[in-house]
């Protein structure tokens, strides 16, 4: 018997999260035979927080039959982890560390190509929305302190303790960097300065917690890597977000290399856009939809059959 650890939320705010990556793993582990292998799911609660996750990061190394480890799935709780699974042994998977061409970057390297390819597609699509400036707020831990230069925007790095909320301009976009339910409450204060500037995150804007705790009022959107598989995977699967694919493939990766086995490689990783809306669901973006901020209060929505759309639950953490 073999066992793939799963570092994830599974008590708390963001428990749903965890059991959303739970069932994708358990997913691929079933779509993904490995002849002579009986493998398991091993899931241990990281509680989305750094010294927890820690702690289960070690109980995990404990276990000889744990041949890999998948997550955790934010950066804060990575950063915290990696003292102890950046050794190499067990193979260690990162759902949110991609880069192209290949996908999931080694946890060991430096962050730096999933998290500077993210901004710049956030970047790129806040200027085609028309604004001038990307203020990058809620650092935590994980993210790395890269600078982006990009010519059609400025893209400006700001330390919350200095930051003042009300200096924001009409041509400003702001992007979340910090969990999301800082970011709900992120998004109430920019509002009451700046109703129509376009709002957005990385991957915690696909979270229940942040559609579940946020006014979403004017345009706020997301961004995640994915590939090209992702859409119809999600007509068969479910849960079917795209964080839970992403943990999805993770898994398949971890169990081709324990195994031995091949699999198509995944292609067509770049980071997917979601515009969210009022009621929770979250709806595909392309940059050519993008609407300059003269006509925010529809920007960039395409019809939902153009790919899944993800409704995020309304429950209340």
């Amino acid at each position: 018997m073999v066992k793939i650890g799963l570092l994830a939320p599974f008590e708390g705010l963001y428990r749903q999260s965890g059991y959303e990556a739970l069932a994708a793993m358990r997913a691929a582990i079933q779509d993904t035979p490995a002849p002579h292998l009986d493998i398991l799911p091993l899931a241990l609660n990281d509680m989305a927080e750094p010294h927890h996750a820690r702690r289960a990061a070690e109980k995990l190394l404990v276990d000889p039959a744990v041949h890999a480890v998948v997550g955790p799935l934010d950066p804060a709780t990575w950063r915290a982890v990696l003292p102890v699974l950046g050794q190499g042994a067990p193979h260690w998977v990162v759902p949110f560390q991609v880069a192209r061409p290949h996908g999931f970057a080694p946890p060991q390297d430096p962050p730096s190509q999933w998290a500077s390819g993210l901004i710049e597609a956030v970047a790129t699509a806040a200027a085609a929305q028309g604004a001038q400036r990307l203020i990058l707020a809620g650092w935590e831990a994980g993210w790395p302190r890269i600078e982006i230069s990009l010519p059609a925007i400025e893209v400006k790095w700001v330390d919350d303790g200095a930051w003042q909320i009300s200096g924001l301009r009409a041509t400003d976009a702001v992007l979340w960097l910090g969990s999301p339910a800082e970011g709900a409450k992120m998004l109430t204060a920019v509002r009451q300065v700046q109703p129509e500037i376009p709002f957005w995150l990385a991957s915690q804007g696909g979270d229940p917690v942040f559609g579940a705790r946020a006014t979403i009022t004017g345009p706020v959107f997301w961004a995640i890597w994915s590939d090209s598989g992702y859409n119809p995977w999600a007509t068969t699967h479910t849960p079917n977000s795209p964080a839970a694919y992403l943990v999805y493939q993770s898994t398949r990766y971890a169990i081709a290399v324990i195994s031995g086995i091949t699999i198509p490689p995944a292609g067509g990783w770049e980071v997917r856009l979601f515009q969210l809306l009022p009621g929770g669901e979250s709806i595909p973006l392309s940059l050519e939809a993008l609407e300059p901020p003269t006509n925010q209060a529809d920007a960039g929505g395409v019809p939902p059959e153009a790919a899944p759309g993800v409704r995020e639950g309304r429950s209340n953490p």
